[in-house]
């Protein structure tokens, strides 16, 4: 079997088992395995890493959305020049 349909299917069955971040990653962590020429227990365990990243900014964005916040405001979109003792304390805010 080519390498192309090997990685379809496998993407295939983890889209079967639900882990859309092992399917996202995969491409990307495989190429990456054979330039560090990496052992297979260090590939899968980047292949659980972006699957637990992937779940957790999805958990994230599913609270937000349900949260039904009129708009999401960051840290970065904060305006410290307002208050000059603020916009000494930046660099301790965005720490």
């Amino acid at each position: 079997m080519k390498h192309d349909d090997l990685l379809e299917l496998t993407s295939e069955k983890l889209r079967w088992l639900r882990l859309p971040g092992m399917v996202e990653a995969l491409p990307a962590v495989l190429d990456q395995a054979k330039r560090d020429n990496a052992t297979v227990l260090a590939t899968l365990g980047k292949l659980a890493d972006a699957e637990k990243a992937s779940r957790i900014k999805s958990a994230v964005n599913r609270r937000i959305q349900a949260a039904k916040f009129p708009e999401i405001n960051t840290v970065d979109g904060f305006d410290f020049d307002f208050d000059p003792i603020r916009r000494k304390l930046r660099a301790r805010y965005l720490a």
